[in-house]
């Protein structure tokens, strides 16, 4: 075998690990903020006649909301004001998961396709081969 033959495995290879690379960074922000999610409202059932019970949970909640507040932030200023062809050209510089959260964000918000459809093409642009590869080819 030569290695003109091994070109295209080497190539399949490095884009399997840039997918897997993205969609684990994927899989873990979503894991961190399911498990915050949980946490938050399981900490708001502490068992009240308990008050250092209550107390700990009471500061273990803050703690777990404001960490909440900081994996799902939108990472655009302003975002709130920002129309569709802004927020466009926002989303195009943002990693991978900040495109989750804006995603995320949108659609518990204004829910906007075109905003939508635009993060979903620039997620989908994060995935597809990296740049050297693309040149490769």
């Amino acid at each position: 075998m030569s290695l003109l033959d091994l070109t295209p495995m080497v190539r399949d290879a490095r884009h399997r690990v840039h997918v897997a690379r993205h969609e684990g960074v994927a899989r873990l922000w979503s894991l961190e903020t399911d498990v915050l999610t949980r946490a938050t409202a399981w900490l708001g059932k502490a068992p009240e006649g308990l008050p250092l019970v209550a107390r700990a949970a009471d500061v273990a909640e803050q703690f777990v909301s404001r960490q909440l507040e900081r994996a799902v932030a939108v990472p655009v200023s302003g975002y709130d004001e920002l129309n569709v062809k802004q927020v466009q050209a926002a989303v195009y510089a943002l990693s991978y998961v900040d495109l989750l959260r804006v995603r995320r964000y949108e659609m518990a918000n204004k829910a906007r396709k075109t905003v939508l459809a635009a993060v979903d093409m620039q997620c989908a642009d994060r995935v597809g081969p990296p740049v050297e590869l693309a040149a490769e080819g």
